[in-house]
């Protein structure tokens, strides 16, 4: 058995991201790099708990087992039983895929496909209520990051390139940057 820390996930908007159709993750996963920007992104799958020998994606799983933006993608939710979650248009901050992030964040732990240095990019929405909600500002998938921009800045693998180009923005950028992260 393998164990590796976890910062309990936020919970708002899982039903949304529940009802995102699986066609719709798939339809923005470059796993070979295919447009050639250095990021590649596959869904992860992982077993089905009502049925082992069902895997579903990420997003399709996420309500049942309770980190990138490449570009905001205004997803649509998909049919669903209930009218509330049914064919809305929103917008997580998430592409919902899995990147490497490198040495730096690697836990070795295995999920579903994901190796132990891959994570899905958590939705980004609400990430400013972090301090209200849960009353601290850890984030990562182990807490190590004080705030969004150590967080960032522990980003390698295929956010390298990103995590440079925040680290060379002029202080004023980056604290835009910082303060429109904390408005979601």
């Amino acid at each position: 058995m393998q164990i590796s820390p976890r910062v309990a996930p936020a919970v708002f908007g899982v039903g949304l991201l529940e009802a995102v159709p699986e066609a719709t993750i798939l339809r923005g996963a470059d796993p070979a790099d295919r447009d050639g920007d250095g990021i590649s992104g596959r869904p992860n799958r992982v077993p089905d708990e009502r049925s082992p020998t069902t895997a579903l994606t990420e997003g399709d799983a996420a309500s049942r087992r309770p980190a990138r933006v490449r570009d905001v993608r205004r997803r649509a939710t998909g049919a669903s039983d209930i009218a509330g979650l049914r064919r809305q248009t929103i917008r997580p901050y998430s592409d919902l895929l899995l990147h490497d992030m490198g040495s730096g964040l690697a836990d070795g732990r295995p999920d579903g496909l994901a190796g132990g240095s891959e994570w899905r990019t958590a939705p980004l929405w609400g990430i400013g209520l972090v301090r209200t909600v849960n009353r601290h500002t850890r984030f990562l998938h182990d807490g190590r990051a004080r705030n969004l921009a150590e967080a960032i800045l522990w980003h390698g693998g295929e956010a390298h390139g990103a995590r440079e180009r925040f680290r060379a923005l002029p202080a004023r950028e980056r604290r835009e940057l910082l303060a429109f992260l904390e408005s979601l």
